[in-house]
């Protein structure tokens, strides 16, 4: 199953405007920062895949500050960590309900910096979309499970 950037574009302008009231645009791409901070979900079901959200530290200071009513600047890491998990928990039901279904969406996985990998076993990207808001730029990666058989 295909997700368009089109499709992406369309949900993560209706989340960053309903939820944080902030503007995305589609950007050209982005480059890890030390500090970016990356959300993760899984869907299980009719359609299988994990979706990704990697955004600079400084723009979920914002959005935590949007989401809790705090100063931004003095957001401590739990909240950054939760108002992350909102935003990719968010993201990706909006996404899971553009798959075939039934499907499950897991409990969000909120990793802190750029340096690590990331593997997941069988998926491959069919989707990896840059936005810019302000002056941060995120990205989307759409992985599906890949259901053809291992080649011996």
């Amino acid at each position: 199953m295909y997700v368009s950037n089109g499709e992406i574009q369309q949900v993560i302008e209706s989340v960053w405007t309903t939820l944080l009231g902030f503007e995305a645009q589609p950007a050209d791409g982005t480059t890890a920062l030390p500090d970016d901070l990356t959300g993760c979900v899984h869907i299980t079901g009719e359609w299988d895949g994990v979706v990704t959200l990697v955004c600079p530290r400084r723009m979920v200071q914002r959005a935590s500050g949007v989401m809790f009513g705090i100063d931004a600047a003095a957001a401590p890491k739990d909240l950054l960590n939760d108002a992350l998990g909102e935003l990719i928990n968010v993201l990706g039901g909006n996404l899971k309900a553009l798959m075939p279904g039934p499907s499950r969406l897991s409990l969000p996985i909120v990793v802190d910096g750029s340096d690590y990998t990331m593997a997941i076993r069988n998926a491959r990207v069919v989707n990896h979309v840059s936005f810019q808001c302000d002056d941060d730029c995120m990205t989307i990666c759409v992985m599906e499970a890949d259901s053809r058989p291992a080649e011996m």
